[in-house]
């Protein structure tokens, strides 16, 4: 079975996370903290049982098996079982995303996963978020991250 990840390094570079959404203009960027609820999973052969990654069908593509991935270089035991501790449930993964004038998603920064927050983590590439298809298909859009990964920005009605 073939797998095609591409990873994206895109952050939002001295972004303050409590900047509100609001209409700033029609060409500066809007910046907003965005939850997404992720599936997780523990374990690999080759880096061991306390390596742990989190997953979520892509939102913006009609690309069969398209997932947006978070793998963890942070392999400590206690990360693992904080991811761990959530069982059945999705992991709330809180990115901060900057939105053009399209309100298509165009950098991300991780925040945090559940309460574990991007300082408590020992990589700096934690937290980047890729896509992983689930078979090789040449003909292939082109992949638009971080934008598949995250919702359209929505404004209230009165900033439209």
């Amino acid at each position: 079975m073939w797998r095609i990840c591409v990873l994206v390094a895109s952050f939002v570079q001295g972004a303050n996370a409590q900047i509100p959404a609001t209409h700033q203009g029609p060409s500066t960027p809007i910046t907003t903290p965005v939850t997404l609820m992720m599936d997780w999973g523990r374990g690999d052969l080759h880096y061991g049982p306390d390596f742990v990654w989190l997953s979520q069908p892509c939102q913006n593509s009609d690309e069969i098996g398209c997932t947006c991935r978070v793998r963890f270089a942070t392999r400590t035991p206690e990360f693992a079982d904080y991811i761990s501790s959530f069982g059945d449930r999705k992991v709330p993964v809180v990115y901060e995303v900057a939105y053009n004038p399209n309100r298509q998603a165009i950098a991300v920064k991780f925040l945090r996963a559940g309460t574990w927050s991007r300082d408590k983590l020992t990589s700096p590439n934690d937290g980047l978020i890729g896509v992983v298809f689930g078979r090789f298909k040449a003909n292939r859009r082109r992949v638009s991250i971080p934008s598949d990964c995250f919702p359209g920005l929505k404004l209230p009605d009165s900033a439209q």
